[in-house]
């Protein structure tokens, strides 16, 4: 279980690294994580999509490891909030023109 779970987890983290990358490109959204848009800035696209996703998995796995699979379950479960927030933005600048 804690093997599907940081698989799903290292998948959330590419979805949104791609989410970001497609809101930043357009150049009517910004990143409100610092951290992020100084990666993102530097790094070329698919080393910043291959980070966030190892990056997320590693923090899944680590969870699991110190706190057990119940933090794992929700460390997944909030992960599935930033790529569902990148698109709704995404789709929301896109209707308002």
């Amino acid at each position: 279980m804690g093997v599907t779970l940081a698989t799903i987890s290292l998948v959330l983290g590419a979805v949104d690294a791609i989410t970001t990358h497609v809101g930043l490109r357009g150049g009517r959204l910004a990143e409100s994580n610092p951290a992020a848009l100084w990666l993102y800035r530097r790094l070329p696209l698919p080393i910043f999509i291959v980070m966030f996703a190892l990056a997320s998995g590693i923090l899944s796995l680590g969870l699991l490891q110190l706190l057990g699979p119940e933090a794992q379950a929700g460390f997944v479960a909030v992960g599935v909030l930033p790529p569902l927030w990148n698109t709704w933005l995404i789709l929301r600048s896109r209707t308002r023109g």
